[in-house]
């Protein structure tokens, strides 16, 4: 929903209620190229969550403590133990190193253990690999 929303050009609550109000439903449905069905459902689905987070008090400190808490493990535990439960969600990490230390592998590694689910240690998402250089190698 958030991801679709976005898409479409909408970053706040506060961007969807203005296009709802400069023509109801209809010209958010319109903004959003899904059918009045579609987008009262969504429309119910933000607004529940919207509430829902109201009445638990979160403030945006609060998440992004609860951010910051999440990440994605590297499967190493002495380089998990370093960069304190692994690569944090949200912000830049850069890996440098000789030739052949093994940047491409924990980068390719990442991207992998980023779409594992929860259960097992990832974050259940989505990552994309990609080669700057040209070096990528599919059978590692």
């Amino acid at each position: 929903t958030v991801s679709l929303f976005h898409q479409r050009g909408f970053l706040t609550i506060n961007e969807i209620e203005e296009a709802k109000s400069r023509g109801g439903i209809s010209n958010l449905a319109e903004e959003l190229q899904l059918s009045l069905t579609q987008t009262a459902a969504l429309v119910r689905e933000l607004n529940s969550a919207s509430n829902s987070m109201k009445r638990q008090n979160i403030t945006a400190l609060s998440l992004l403590q609860a951010r910051k808490k999440m990440s994605i493990i590297t499967f190493s535990k002495s380089i998990d133990n370093i960069l304190g439960g692994g690569i944090s969600l949200g912000e830049l990490t850069e890996v440098c190193g000789l030739p052949g230390a093994g940047k491409t592998q924990l980068g390719m590694q990442l991207c992998v253990n980023t779409n594992l689910p929860q259960e097992f240690g990832g974050v259940c998402g989505q990552s994309i690999y990609i080669d700057t250089e040209g070096s990528f190698s599919p059978e590692r």
